[in-house]
């Protein structure tokens, strides 16, 4: 059908050059990780009316391709195709079915096989309720958790989880998020359970999950990506979660949106923000503290109380302007999505500032970088594994302006 190709074929898509390597914050670091990455291709024909028989024929040709990342979002896949598929699991690196009409039969098996499968570090099964016949609406959402929950403990490559959108519940996510809390001593870098109707007990396992740590040589030491939005999350669940962002020392990203946040919960996780970045109690062989640099909350009620304290979070590091601008304490946020918000003109008032000081900082940092003998400020950076941070950008209201962005990109 049209659309179909194999990146680099002669479907006119990227070449292999061209794609981007599996991210290294998923993949671990070691002989096994290097081994992940090398020669990766990425095979993407979702949305394609492939049925089960299309499936069966692209599975045919997964051995003599070497590793594949493999995406069939919405193409029809069902358990026909998900027999085809599963034999050769040992030439994936990811696979993405969500969108299609897989039962939790074929959820079973694909969680049974991942934990046999060397270099299988991403799983995306999101949104299967949303399908009609053959979908999972005979067994309903929390039959999935049992599954999943034997994923999560027994897939130790396992590294990217996605399983949004299928009515696990409440209690459904709070038994997955404590297997993955007590999954040792391996755990997930990302993961994914938005339109999932998560709340306080979700929010209370999560506090723990985001504070693990992991034994020195045994992998990612916790999670950096956690996908919450469209939940039922309130202002208490935004404080439990933010007692676990305080303490996290690897989170960077965490998305909210559309839920029933207000000004109280904003300010709780604006605290816990400017906690995470001082944070001391860090794991063996972590250097420096974690830091949230993408953090979405639009479409919540979040009003001027929340954006103000937001604000300071995002400034705070400009209190130490020294060790900031040589880059020896994290910045904070780099990114925060308020569209459709309750914030008024005192909120974009304190935003605007946020940025300014922000761009300043990073004016003033590139400025010392450009004077530093030698690019010392960056292998720096590169010893101690740390990323350059960036300015602050505050998406949905509109306050960037032209210096603003060139300050901050540069």
């Amino acid at each position: 059908p049209s659309g179909c190709g194999e990146a680099g074929g002669a479907s006119g898509g990227p070449s292999a050059a061209e794609i981007p390597p599996l991210s290294s914050e998923l993949q671990g670091e070691g002989a096994a990780g290097e081994a992940v990455r090398a020669g990766v291709r990425l095979l993407d024909l979702s949305h394609n009316e492939l049925g089960d028989r299309g499936v069966a024929a692209v599975a045919r040709h997964l051995g003599s391709r070497g590793a594949v990342r493999l995406r069939l979002r919405g193409v029809g896949c069902g358990q026909h195709g998900i027999n085809a598929l599963l034999p050769f699991k040992e030439a994936l690196t990811e696979l993405d079915i969500g969108l299609n009409p897989i039962g939790v039969v074929g959820v079973s098996a694909v969680c049974r096989e991942i934990c046999g499968a060397a270099h299988w570090r991403t799983l995306n099964v999101s949104h299967l309720m949303a399908i009609g016949n053959g979908g999972l609406h005979d067994c309903g959402g929390g039959s999935l958790v049992t599954p999943l929950v034997g994923c999560v403990r027994t897939a130790t490559q396992l590294r990217d989880l996605d399983c949004s959108g299928n009515d696990l519940g409440d209690h459904g996510g709070r038994i997955l998020v404590e297997a993955l809390h007590e999954s040792e001593p391996h755990t997930l870098a990302k993961l994914a359970v938005s339109d999932s109707g998560c709340g306080i007990q979700t929010s209370n396992a999560l506090q723990m999950a985001l504070q693990k740590r992991v034994a020195p040589g045994g992998g990612p030491a916790g999670l950096r990506v956690l996908e919450l939005s469209n939940n039922r999350l309130t202002d208490e669940c935004a404080a439990i979660l933010a007692e676990g962002v305080a303490k996290s020392p690897t989170l960077t990203r965490l998305f909210l949106s559309r839920n029933m946040i207000n000004d109280r919960g904003t300010m709780d996780l604006a605290r816990s923000l400017e906690l995470q970045r001082s944070n001391k109690a860090l794991p063996p062989g972590c250097d420096h503290p974690g830091c949230v640099v993408d953090l979405d909350l639009a479409m919540n009620p979040v009003g001027d109380d929340g954006a103000v304290a937001l604000a300071m979070a995002a400034q705070s590091c400009t209190n130490s302007m020294e060790a900031a601008r040589s880059f020896r304490v994290p910045w904070g946020l780099e990114r925060l999505h308020l569209a459709d918000t309750a914030i008024g003109q005192r909120g974009r008032d304190a935003l605007g500032i946020a940025v300014a000081c922000r761009a300043a900082l990073a004016d003033a940092a590139a400025d010392l970088l450009a004077r530093s003998p030698d690019d010392a400020l960056l292998r720096s950076l590169r010893a101690r594994r740390v990323r350059m941070p960036a300015g602050l950008e505050v998406l949905g209201l509109g306050l960037d302006d032209g210096p603003a962005a060139r300050m901050r990109n540069e």
